[in-house]
């Protein structure tokens, strides 16, 4: 999608460059891991084939690709179930400006495993599984269900970009691929995990809030915790929540 500059009350055409090679792309995407994607850089490459590194990593992983370009073809092929693969194209335009855009399949059609017995990604597709909000939450944990069903809503009342992303351990609230905040369930509460911030960061004149011990050292980044026991408790946590929201993203 085109680019454009306003002045006055005319929107001016921002063209398009080339980034260049591979290696150009690749630089650009490692420098700027953590603000595009969220996440942490381990290793610029491994001496190893893509099925083969994913088969040996962990199962929070999310496979990516980066690209300026994908053909139809590979843009067709994640439309596959229990395929977790994310494409991405990055673009860069005058002025120094880049964009990146996630390439969405237009429906979910079969089952990968229905049209391959291929070992590999028999394997890659049990162990980088696609988790959903029902793995995190027990039949019979109906208190826990209704505030978390309360407090997704408030949350994405707070800003419509707001995406709920479940992963093994947790279940992600983020807005253009940066976790806000996260939510562990259990059998009658929720426990809110802020991040990036520390208790001393926020306005909690309750002092409910609690910072968990070495989680700098442990996730590279700063967690504090709150616990939601009851309906009661869900403004006072969207009071929390709006803050770690206008820190980082308002």
């Amino acid at each position: 999608m085109p680019i454009y500059r306003q002045t006055d009350n005319r929107f001016i055409p921002i063209k398009e460059k080339k980034l260049g090679l591979e290696k150009t792309l690749q630089n650009l995407v490692e420098a700027n891991l953590s603000d595009v994607f969220g996440l942490s850089f381990v290793a610029t490459k491994f001496p190893l084939n893509y099925l083969g590194l994913i088969r040996r990593l962990w199962s929070q992983s999310r496979v990516m690709f980066v690209a300026q370009s994908f053909t139809k073809y590979q843009q067709e092929a994640i439309g596959f179930q229990d395929l977790p693969i994310e494409l991405w194209e990055v673009k860069k335009y005058e002025e120094d400006l880049v964009s990146f855009n996630q390439v969405r399949a237009s429906e979910k059609s079969e089952s990968i495993k229905t049209v391959t017995k291929n070992k590999d990604i028999e394997r890659v597709s049990r162990e980088i599984k696609q988790y959903s909000v029902e793995d995190h939450i027990k039949p019979n944990w109906s208190k826990a269900k209704e505030l978390f069903d309360e407090f997704s809503q408030r949350v994405l009342e707070l800003d419509p970009r707001f995406e709920i992303r479940p992963v093994k351990y947790y279940i992600g609230f983020n807005i253009e691929n940066k976790n806000i905040v996260a939510v562990k369930v259990r059998t009658t509460k929720l426990l809110l995990e802020l991040l990036r911030v520390q208790p001393k960061d926020l306005k909690d004149p309750e002092k409910r809030t609690k910072y968990r011990k070495n989680s700098f050292e442990y996730y590279n980044k700063h967690i504090t915790q709150f616990d939601i026991n009851s309906e009661d408790d869900i403004d006072y946590t969207m009071s929390l929540v709006k803050q770690v929201y206008r820190k980082f993203i308002a």
